[in-house]
Parts: structure tokens; C-alpha cells; sequence
């Protein structure tokens, strides 16, 4: 995986959203039902109305599926392991980006309504905007999806080979510390998966 690769970029910043869409379907999902025996068809026309007034949900949903996608294709991506062996020298851990964005992008838009079309056009056409700036200043990585399913972020110095990398930024599901020995396998010239040598 190579997320100089746009396309890489944009599956990141969907999955960083996954929280957001199953809340906004929580929030928007209007579905007539019935339970009993005089329950009937409601017809087509009917039908077409709930697609209507769903837009939001049906946008999240379709948002949620591409979120999962780009998750089981970054974790097959990762999971091989690389042969070279990186020496950790400094490491801090930059964590709180993931609560960063989810305070920032995230928990704001639970407040909003999608009651029209023009207030939904306009706050799917933000998330766009947000994911535009957080690609052109290579934040992907500020993943609140991925910090729940126990992925730290680690902003490092570390050698191998003789080649030092200094503010490489280190998403690892392992605790990492100054010394640490990790195998690793980069997904950006500044951005690497690591995994702790046993």
C-alpha cells in the first residue's frame, strides 16, 4: 500500500468517518413500519417517499460500506511482515490526533439536522472539504476508527541500516518505547506500520 496513492488517502479519511456514519443513520433512518394483521403494501409510490426522505441514511450506509472495505483492505495490507528490522531511538506518542479530529470533524456534525436536501448537500459537501485538507496536509493518519480497534499513533526518530528517519510518524498496535526493535513496512515516504520484534 502506497498512500502517496490518492485513492489510499481517501480510504483512510472514509474509514476516519465510520463513527460519524453510523450515527447519522442512527439519527435519520425514518422507515414506516407494522406489525399485526392489518398490516398491508404500502405501494411504490409509497416506497419512492422513504427513499426520499432517507438520502442521509442511504449516503451513510453506502459511506459505511466503503469505510469497512478500505479497513480489510489497509489490514491485508499490513499484515505481511518486512524483513528489515528498524532501531526505535526517540519515540513520543501523538495518540490524541485521533481524539484531535473526532473533537474537531467529528462530534460537531451529531448535532446536525437533516431535515432538506440543501442543509444534506451542504454537509456531505463539508465532509468532502475536510477530507480535501486532511489529504493535501497528509493527516490521514489521525484515525479515531482505527484507535478503536487499538492502533496507537507514535511520531519517532529511528535508524536502519545506517539511514536515519527522523518525525516519521508509526501507526502499531504494540507499545513502543526508546530501543524497541520493530519490523516495518512503510505506507508513505513519513508514514509507517511497525510491529514490535518479540
Amino acid at each position: 500500500m502506497d498512500l502517496s496513492n490518492t485513492l489510499d488517502k481517501i480510504g483512510l479519511y472514509i474509514l476516519s468517518l465510520l463513527i460519524l456514519f453510523v450515527f447519522i443513520i442512527f439519527l435519520t433512518l425514518d422507515i414506516p413500519y407494522c406489525f399485526g394483521d392489518g398490516c398491508q403494501f404500502v405501494g411504490f409510490s409509497a416506497l419512492t417517499g422513504v427513499v426520499l426522505k432517507n438520502v442521509s441514511s442511504i449516503l451513510s450506509l453506502l459511506g459505511l460500506i466503503a469505510g469497512l472495505y478500505f479497513y480489510f483492505r489497509f489490514e491485508n495490507e499490513v499484515k505481511g511482515g518486512s524483513l528489515d528490522v528498524m532501531k526505535i531511538e526517540k519515540s513520543n506518542s501523538e495518540s490524541y490526533e485521533h481524539l484531535v479530529f473526532l473533537a474537531t470533524y467529528i462530534l460537531p456534525f451529531i448535532g446536525f439536522t437533516f431535515d432538506g436536501p440543501r442543509k444534506t448537500i451542504a454537509y456531505f459537501l463539508l465532509l468532502v472539504v475536510i477530507g480535501l485538507i486532511f489529504i493535501k496536509t497528509d493527516k490521514y493518519y489521525a484515525n479515531p476508527t482505527l484507535a478503536l480497534l487499538g492502533y496507537k499513533l507514535y511520531k519517532t526518530d529511528a535508524s536502519c541500516r545506517g539511514a536515519q528517519y527522523k518525525n516519521m510518524v508509526i501507526i502499531s498496535k504494540s507499545e513502543l518505547h526508546d530501543g524497541d526493535q520493530v519490523n516495518f513496512k512503510f505506507l508513505s515516504k513519513s508514514v509507517c506500520f511497525a510491529r514490535k520484534v518479540e
